[in-house]
């Protein structure tokens, strides 16, 4: 039997208003590769947690949060580019005694990504959507824009 190989990515960012997003926050398809803890952006590779899964990750995030800890960054795979994200932990309650952890854009609270285990297919499809919303070239946003929602 044939196992499909997943990644962790951004499934979805739960923020409607796409004119105000950025190259610096988590985009739709963003292939999430690892984070770490420090408040200033570090140049080497060296102090990154690999992450490989939603259910990893989440454990991770749960810990930080505990800690109190304000921002982290994550490494992002964006097409052929690798990325440093500033990103803070959001946490969501499910109910009383389960609570769901992922991440927002440090600079804007509405920013909260969705995060799942994807096929690199399905993270592909999901980039090339993005692209066609936030023009990265020019730093600017294509107003046509597409609904990242109905995934």
């Amino acid at each position: 039997m044939c196992t499909i190989q997943t990644l962790l990515c951004v499934k979805q960012v739960k923020q409607d208003a796409a004119e105000e997003w950025d190259e610096s926050m988590p985009l739709p398809g963003d292939i999430i590769e690892g984070f770490y803890i420090c408040e200033i952006d570090i140049h080497g590779d060296e102090f990154f947690v690999p992450t490989k899964a939603k259910s990893e990750l989440s454990s991770e995030l749960a810990k930080i949060n505990n800690q109190r800890i304000e921002v982290i960054w994550v490494k992002v795979r964006r097409g052929d580019a690798i990325l440093k994200l500033r990103v803070r932990v959001v946490v969501e309650r499910l109910s009383v005694l389960q609570k769901k952890y992922s991440i927002r854009a440090a600079t804007d609270d509405r920013h909260v990504a969705v995060i799942g285990d994807l096929t690199s297919n399905e993270c592909t499809e999901l980039q090339e959507m993005s692209k066609s919303l936030v023009n990265v070239e020019n730093r600017g946003f294509n107003k046509r824009g597409v609904n990242m929602t109905g995934r």
